[in-house]
């Protein structure tokens, strides 16, 4: 058999009342905060939110969220009348790594 004989399947799985709400949110508070996925998780979800660490990790886990454009985002929409040092350590505080950081940056002229 060859890969192009195999078929792909789809398949459907129930979530939990508590795993839907954390996912429902998880895009709602990601489209507002465009913080890193930690962040997300663990202050936003689990700290604000107050769901499990194992809901909110389902929930981001299962995101279709590209975290490196959300950086960027993050810094196009919260670098105006902030200097380079600034921002940087606003993302370091919402748990962006050195290396999305200094891409962001880097995508938003800075």
């Amino acid at each position: 058999m060859t890969i192009s004989e195999l078929e792909t399947k789809d398949y459907t799985i129930e979530l939990t009342n508590s795993q839907k709400n954390a996912v429902i949110r998880a895009y709602e508070e990601e489209n507002f905060w465009h913080v890193s996925r930690d962040y997300l998780i663990n202050d936003v979800l689990v700290g604000f939110d107050y769901f499990s660490v194992e809901d909110a990790t389902f929930a981001v886990d299962h995101m279709d969220v590209d975290f490196d454009e959300q950086a960027i985002l993050y810094v196009k929409q919260n670098s105006s009348g902030q200097s380079r040092g600034g921002i940087t350590e606003m993302m370091r505080y919402y748990g962006y790594t050195e290396a999305q950081i200094n891409n962001a940056l880097k995508e938003a002229g800075f």
